[in-house]
């Protein structure tokens, strides 16, 4: 049998690489998806928000030395936020991967 003749159930593959796409399976991958998306786009409203309010601490500075401090403790709390984004994001990950292999 020729590629062209073999049928999509006959397609050489290991299913178990591919999420369960069944309605129940399928349903909780989705929740999955949405969780992460969720959170990404939580994450980018702080981070915006907080360069937002960075930006307008560091134009009513009173000196160079102070605007560098307060852009110092915004790059800390980005970076810890960054941190707990990427955590949260890893755990939901895992999630996923543990729900397409059930």
């Amino acid at each position: 049998m020729t590629h062209d003749q073999m049928s999509w159930n006959q397609v050489p593959w290991n299913q178990s690489r591919f999420p369960d796409v069944t309605s129940d399976g399928y349903g909780a991958w989705k929740r999955g998806i949405h969780a992460i998306y969720a959170e990404s786009a939580d994450f980018v409203r702080r981070s915006l928000e907080r360069q937002a309010e960075t930006v307008e601490k560091c134009l009513q500075a009173d000196s160079l030395e102070a605007a560098f401090d307060i852009q110092l403790t915004c790059m800390k709390l980005s970076f810890d936020d960054y941190c707990e984004h990427v955590g949260r994001v890893s755990q939901l990950t895992l999630g996923i991967g543990i729900l397409s292999r059930n």
